[in-house]
């Protein structure tokens, strides 16, 4: 109950009050320093079954663990993927298996795309870079996927598995699928029918397809899909494809066209059993039609959606939906959870301010999905700072690095799953993979700056207020330090460090709108519900 009382003349009302400690980002423009804001610290519900009630808490986000030196010295990362046991990663020009050099590829800048696939019942690894593309075998045996005609070699030995297109006149490829281990001195007739076969020496050659060339230069969103591997080729509304079963032969003719409007492809997402091609401001799906020539895949009509996609390689592919940022011909862009074809917009005016606000740059942000702690987040990467989208609590907060005490966009733009409970990353320099680790609450040996920006607080009116004490309510392990602004954020007092057993500051002096900022740095993890304090309120 408030109570009254006479201070120097002024009538003051008492009110103990509470500032929940949970939300979603509220900043009211690109530069994100003013209002409500989570920064490594992210709300999480528990329901009671009993009354059906909800409590929610802010708690800290897990922290990071050095686990595997992949390259010495660092570089430029460019793609991680977990396959057969073992994390394949790309450094600047250089194909790493964990931590030993598997192949130097063509190029040393831009995303590398990762995909599994199977041939027969054989899983293999594809990757590319918007130049070549490359297979990776179990043993680990790295092979380029040819981007030239060979010609015919005279009396060489030939083993299985070998590919070759004989002759730039024929233009059809062919693979060893019986080798004597003869060699011989005349090329034979070859067959021009896919599935025929002819015997030289003991060697049986089968035609695999027609050789039109690997896609180059190519967007690197690789997808697999009944057999087929497809890629965009770049600038243009085109989407190629393998031969089925054969990575290696890539038809002149396998393609089919996102057409519907004249918007380039600008990468590809699979939803379900249907591979979706983005445009910039359109996106079409497509399934397997098996047509007996081209393409296998057709449009699938009545289903495209007038949203494109501002940033191809933050695309989070989930196993009941898929999340990406979109765009459109109105202008502005928005983040759309799409389920089956229809689309959800779950980003709010705060983070499209901040998605607007990155301009073109957004083209080469990263993003990516990962479960932890309970949750299932959706990272985003920009230039200016890592937005983070909790799918089930429907909230938004922040990631950062900490770059000697201030707040840097997450450092980490590639993840994998080693189907351990806990995911990979591999640093954007440095050179190391680490654990994404829900028992550890720092990165490596850095400290994770875990900060709770507060609305402003005014109690319903400007009047005068006059707070005698400051509590923070909550799980609290180890020490907490706080601050507040009076002048909507502009300055702020020195940070003031709260006990862990009982965390409270006392004389908090006066103010008519106030501010709050509590920061977290200990390597410890806490649960955070709310700021609690008396005040007194004047008359004027």
């Amino acid at each position: 109950m408030a109570k009254t009382q006479q201070t120097a003349g002024t009538q003051l009302t008492s009110q103990p009050e509470r500032i929940p400690l949970i939300g979603t980002l509220m900043y009211r423009s690109a530069a994100r320093n003013k209002d409500q804001r989570f920064i490594n610290c992210f709300q999480e519900s528990i329901k009671n079954e009993v009354t059906d009630s909800k409590k929610a808490y802010t708690i800290k986000r897990p922290g990071l663990t050095q686990s595997t030196q992949v390259k010495v010295g660092g570089g430029v990362a460019r793609g991680l993927t977990y396959w057969n046991s073992k994390h394949y990663s790309v450094i600047d020009d250089e194909l790493y298996e964990n931590s030993t050099l598997k192949q130097t590829l063509n190029t040393s800048t831009g995303e590398v795309g990762f995909v599994e696939f199977d041939n027969v019942g054989t899983s293999y690894l594809f990757l590319c870079d918007g130049t070549d593309g490359w297979v990776v075998n179990a043993a680990g045996t790295v092979t380029q996927v040819n981007t030239t005609l060979s010609v015919w070699a005279a009396a060489t030995n030939y083993s299985i598995g070998d590919k070759r297109v004989p002759t730039v006149a024929n233009g059809y490829y062919y693979e060893v699928t019986t080798d004597s281990g003869s060699s011989a001195a005349s090329e034979p007739t070859w067959p021009t029918t896919i599935g025929n076969t002819v015997v030289d020496s003991g060697i049986t050659w089968t035609c695999m397809g027609e050789y039109g060339g690997f896609p180059t230069p190519h967007i690197p969103t690789p997808k697999f899909i009944d057999g087929y591997m497809l890629l965009p080729l770049a600038n243009t509304l085109d989407i190629y494809n393998s031969d089925v079963d054969n990575i290696y032969g890539w038809g002149s003719s396998n393609f089919v066209s996102a057409e519907m409007w004249p918007d380039n492809v600008l990468g590809l997402a699979r939803q379900n059993n249907q591979i979706l091609a983005f445009g910039h401001y359109s996106s079409e799906f497509f399934y397997d039609a098996a047509n007996a020539t081209g393409s296998p895949m057709a449009r699938n009509e009545g289903t495209a959606l007038q949203i494109g996609c501002a940033a191809p390689y933050a695309v989070y592919e989930n196993e009941r939906f898929l999340i990406f940022i979109g765009q459109s011909e109105s202008g502005g862009r928005a983040v759309w959870q799409l389920e089956g074809f229809s689309p959800k917009k779950v980003s709010t005016e705060a983070i499209e301010r901040i998605l607007d606000e990155e301009g073109t740059s957004i083209t080469t942000a990263n993003g990516y999905g990962v479960r932890t702690k309970g949750h299932l987040l959706f990272v985003i990467n920009l230039t200016s700072c890592t937005l983070v989208y909790d799918v089930e609590e429907k909230v938004w907060h922040e990631w950062s690095s900490n770059s000697a005490g201030n707040h840097v966009a997450f450092t980490y733009n590639y993840i994998a799953d080693p189907m351990s409970g806990k995911s990979t990353l591999l640093h954007n320099s440095d050179g190391y993979l680490y654990t994404l680790d829900p028992d550890v609450y720092q990165d490596n040996v850095t400290s994770i700056l875990a900060d709770a920006y507060t609305s402003k607080y005014d109690g319903s009116t400007m009047n005068r207020k006059f707070m005698h004490n400051l509590n923070v309510v909550g799980d609290l392990g180890s020490t907490f330090t706080i601050r507040w602004s009076d002048d909507d954020y502009a300055t702020w007092n020195t940070f003031l460090s709260l006990s862990s057993t009982r965390p409270f500051v006392s004389r908090c002096g006066s103010f008519r709108r106030r501010a709050f900022n509590i920061r977290h740095t200990a390597n410890e993890d806490f649960r955070l519900e709310a700021l609690e304090f008396e005040v007194d309120v004047g008359t004027h």
